[in-house]
């Protein structure tokens, strides 16, 4: 059903809905924003006229139109007190001060496009030189949503850090969203169970390009749905979740980012899935990683899921792992069938008690920690999930698997769920394990 807004005094009023649902032309001067296709169309009152090639002026959904400047934005969205639709033309807006929803609920701002890489048909709020915003747009509110523009952190003209967009609140969502050239954060996401799609973060120097958050607000930065993240080229990690839960990163890249692809930092219930991680931490050879899991001082990340994953290096710097469960308190993380290559160091660490790496294609066998001679008997599971257990070299070695002696002194062997291997000897062997 279209969205329909009251009759202004002038005569003109907007609404909006599908291409298919626009209604017969006949009521002279009103606009209809076909959301489907990202046209506005002007009611002659014979036929509908395309006219967002010459759509120049800022227009919300209380009839009123605004200049296109910072200062019409910001008036257009502040008479929404009760929430409603600013529609922005094509074109670029140079910032000077930031642009906010004043804490005002149910808020759309509509662009025309973002054109990340094609710079044609596009929406963009560019920070104007040399002014070195704190933050450039900041929505903190309930049901706000952000459609088909771009944001232009002008880094070579603002040597000062800012945040390209803060967002904060429940129930709000991004598409199709460009945030480019930041100095500081690309993007600051506490939102609670809300939703991005579309979603390019690029270029942000000396930062990440994208954090999500705790605050005081418990929920903050949790239940949220991630899909198809384009996030690249940032100096330092590319998708940060700092003590944050609950949430699902689905498709789209990280790439080519300076630290870690994809930080746990106290983060817990997380899901990745079907997700391209190639040459992050090109910043420095075997110094980051793909993705880390790891404390942030104070919370450890737990019950964390990572699947169906390409991780792959072609850079010269290589990162070390390409998953690294960097402390042993970092727990119950599970790490299945990812496609995973070019490590330095090795593919997949795992330091938790129960976390388990299984089914992943090019995973590198962990040599295990024997003891030193006279600390024998070595007692190896029982898992919770199979492993193969290669045992090589030493003096004296006596194998025991499930409770039964062998004759033989090595080889390999597959441990399923509970069961349990025992190793004695007057000279360490080598033990390698695989991850079945």
């Amino acid at each position: 059903m279209p969205k329909t807004r009251a009759t202004s005094p002038g005569g003109t009023y907007i609404f909006s809905g599908t291409l298919a649902a626009r209604p017969a032309a006949g009521v002279v001067n009103r606009y209809y924003w076909a959301e489907d296709v990202r046209i506005m169309f002007r009611d002659t009152g014979v036929v509908w006229q395309v006219v967002r090639h010459d759509f120049t002026r800022i227009i919300n959904s209380l009839n009123n139109e605004f200049p296109f400047t910072e200062a019409g934005l910001q008036a257009a969205i502040n008479e929404l007190v009760n929430g409603g639709v600013v529609y922005i033309p094509e074109g670029t807006i140079d910032l000077t001060g930031w642009i906010t929803n004043g804490g005002n609920d149910g808020i759309t701002l509509q662009g025309v496009g973002h054109g990340v890489y094609s710079n044609l048909g596009i929406t963009k709020l560019r920070l104007a030189d040399g002014v070195n915003l704190a933050e450039m747009l900041s929505f903190t509110g309930n049901d706000c949503h952000l459609r088909d523009f771009c944001i232009d952190g002008n880094k070579t003209n603002n040597l000062v850090a800012g945040v390209g967009l803060h967002f904060n609140g429940y129930d709000c969502s991004i598409e199709n969203v460009g945030v480019l050239n930041t100095r500081g954060v690309g993007v600051t996401w506490q939102n609670f169970a809300s939703y991005a799609k579309n979603l390019y973060v690029e270029t942000a120097a000396g930062n990440p390009g994208m954090n999500v958050l705790y605050s005081a607000d418990v929920n903050a930065g949790c239940f949220n749905v991630f899909e198809n993240l384009i996030i690249w080229d940032n100096e330092q990690s590319g998708l940060q979740f700092h003590r944050t839960n609950h949430n699902i990163v689905l498709g789209g890249q990280i790439t080519k980012n300076g630290f870690n692809g994809l930080s746990f930092w106290g983060g817990h219930d997380n899901i990745i899935a079907a997700t391209m991680f190639e040459n992050n931490g090109n910043a420095a050879d075997n110094t980051y990683d793909q993705i880390s899991i790891a404390s942030d001082g104070v919370n450890y990340a737990l019950d964390n899921i990572i699947s169906s994953c390409r991780m792959e290096s072609t850079h010269a710097n290589k990162p070390a792992y390409n998953v690294n469960e960097a402390d042993a308190d970092c727990d119950r993380n599970l790490i299945i069938g990812n496609h995973v290559s070019d490590a330095a160091t090795a593919q997949i660490r795992l330091q938790g008690t129960n976390s388990i790496a299984v089914n992943n294609p090019g995973f590198n066998p962990q040599a295990a920690a024997v003891p030193a001679v006279g600390a024998s008997p070595v007692t190896f599971g029982p898992y919770f999930y199979p492993m193969y257990i290669e045992v090589a070299g030493g003096a004296g070695v006596g194998i025991v698997v499930r409770g039964q002696a062998t004759t033989l002194v090595e080889g390999m062997w597959l441990l399923y769920p509970g069961d349990t291997m025992v190793i004695t000897y007057t000279g360490v062997p080598v033990v390698t394990t695989w991850p079945q």
